[in-house]
């Protein structure tokens, strides 16, 4: 198989994370700045074909997990700044511990961020 037939579907995934980082309300400003710059040294590596495609998953796996915590991060730092006996606080820290424990996935606490905020 083609080494570049291989990397399509990272790359695919890659632009779909960038698109979620992007349209991120939640996520910090450091915190998206760092993100964009792994995300661009690993498109790099891609298009060097130096990334195999278990270490391209695993680190895909890795930055969405990493953006998806900090966006739980940052939005309980500005809750707790405006109110800091919030109960959205203790459903945010839940849920960092369920992504940190791997219990969700970056998607469910997405999803869990969004119900809590249209709440």
């Amino acid at each position: 198989m083609n080494p570049q037939d291989l990397q399509a579907p990272l790359v695919q995934q890659l632009e779909l994370l960038s698109q979620v980082i992007n349209e991120s309300p939640y996520l910090s400003r450091d915190g998206r700045k760092g993100l964009e710059q792994e995300i661009s040294d690993f498109s790099e590596k891609l298009k060097e074909g130096v990334i195999t495609f278990p270490q391209g998953e695993k680190t895909l796996t890795e930055l969405n997990k990493k953006a998806a915590a900090d966006e739980i991060v940052s939005l309980m730092t500005k809750i707790g700044h405006l109110n800091p006996s919030s109960p959205r606080l203790e459903f945010l820290r839940d849920l960092s511990r369920s992504l940190s424990s791997e219990e969700i996935s970056p998607e469910q606490a997405r999803r869990g961020i969004q119900d809590l905020m249209q709440a």
